[in-house]
C-alpha cells in the first residue's frame, strides 16, 4: 500500500489465485492544494483585456 500511495501505480493483489485490484485513491486529500500544478498562469492577469477608453458604461446617468 505504501508503494501505491507513493507511485500512483496500481497493484494487483491475490487471495487465493482471485487477483484483487488496488487503485490509489483519486486527487489530493487537501481540498486547498488538490489543483497546484495542474494550471499555469502566462501573461498579466490583472489588467483588463480591453483598454478602459473602450469600455462602455451602463447604469443610471447622474444629474448635473
Amino acid at each position: 500500500m505504501d508503494k501505491v500511495q507513493a507511485t500512483g501505480e496500481p497493484v494487483v493483489i491475490t487471495k487465493r489465485g482471485v487477483p484483487v485490484v488496488l487503485m490509489p485513491a483519486a486527487g489530493k486529500s487537501d481540498i486547498f492544494d488538490f489543483m497546484v500544478g495542474e494550471f499555469r498562469i502566462t501573461g498579466d492577469i490583472e489588467s483588463p483585456v480591453v483598454p478602459l477608453a473602450q469600455w462602455k458604461v451602463s447604469g443610471k446617468k447622474s444629474k448635473k
